[in-house]
């Protein structure tokens, strides 16, 4: 395991880095993580509540595959920390249900992918393809595919709550050199 600190100076609320580092539900299997659905993931987010909203950013051994594939997972990563440390944006993503709170979706009861999508996860969309253009590319294999274009372009840039906490993380996409 390798942990990094520190990085919480950029404003993203990323405390911790850890590589090859399992925590919260999470387990390993071969070089990727498993979630709690038994799905492999290359990084995965955990919320600090403890330490001021702060995030420890998990990648596992496979997100190392190339520089623009790790890039890729920080960037994606790193939207989900700066989420999580502003309070009003992390309460604005949830909805009260009778069990507790879930994430917000875009398009509730849509059919398909777009009912599936919470507005966390289709800001940070948003800020991936900004990744792959800044490094002149329209799909990663095996992590993002542009398959879902149409949706995006038609559903998600349109909707005033996507922009809303779009515009509190597009400073994060950067250029690999």
């Amino acid at each position: 395991m390798y942990k990094e600190t520190g990085w919480d100076k950029m404003d993203t609320g990323a405390k911790q880095f850890y590589v090859d580092h399992v925590s919260g539900g999470y387990t390993k299997r071969g070089d990727y993580y498993i979630n709690n659905k038994g799905q492999e993931v290359l990084a995965y987010t955990r919320r600090n509540f403890w330490d001021r909203n702060t995030s420890s950013l998990s990648f596992s051994k496979a997100a190392f595959g190339s520089k623009i594939k790790l890039g890729f997972l920080m960037t994606h990563e790193l939207g989900h920390s700066t989420i999580n440390l502003d309070s009003s944006l992390n309460s604005f993503l949830q909805v009260k249900t009778k069990n507790g709170y879930e994430p917000e979706l875009l398009y509730p009861g849509a059919q398909g992918e777009l009912g599936k999508l919470t507005i966390e996860h289709g800001a940070i969309w948003g800020i991936e393809r900004d990744f792959l253009k800044l490094n002149g590319l329209t799909k990663l294999p095996g992590v993002f595919d542009s398959s879902l274009e149409y949706i995006f372009d038609n559903y998600i840039l349109k909707s005033s709550q996507f922009k809303h906490v779009y515009d509190k993380i597009k400073h994060l996409p950067v250029k690999i050199k």
